[in-house]
């Protein structure tokens, strides 16, 4: 992964974001291994973040088919090597909180702990497969989301 893309601003990935394509589900299934972003201080803040919203360790996602190819269930990973499932989540694509184009959108369900059942995350593809994904929804994060990137996993 290009890593000036990782250290861009979120309102340079924002704008990124807006001119990234809607991924077909299939384009993000798989484990995806996450990339915090942003200036350091995001970056080395991040992990406490997660640790204090019960997703200490967060290393990515894994999204499948439900079969239908309309809806991605999955979870989100944890550990050294994305060992451990966490969250579960959901995925469709429907219109994104940025701009209201299309994007695959992530949601909690209602019984995950606070702040998740909350939280949507959105993800879009980049040209070179990348995927670029927005938080919204957590505490004292802007409201136009924060990014992250996943990447397939390299084994």
């Amino acid at each position: 992964m290009d890593n000036n893309l990782a250290r861009r601003s979120s309102r340079e990935l924002r704008a990124l974001f807006r001119t990234a394509a809607c991924p077909d589900l299939a384009d993000v299934s798989g484990r995806l291994e996450a990339e915090l972003t942003g200036p350091v201080l995001v970056r080395a803040v991040a992990p406490l973040a997660f640790r204090l919203t019960g997703l200490g360790d967060w290393w990515g996602k894994d999204l499948r088919s439900t079969g239908t190819g309309e809806v991605l269930a999955g979870y989100n990973l944890a550990g050294p090597r994305g060992e451990r499932t966490t969250l579960a989540l959901r995925g469709t694509v429907g219109p994104s909180r940025l701009d209201g184009r299309p994007a695959v959108v992530l949601t909690y369900p209602p019984d995950a702990p606070f702040p998740w059942r909350r939280v949507v995350d959105e993800l879009r593809t980049l040209a070179d497969g990348t995927v670029l994904g927005l938080t919204f929804g957590l505490p004292f994060t802007p409201r136009d989301g924060s990014p992250f990137l996943l990447r397939r996993e390299v084994r």
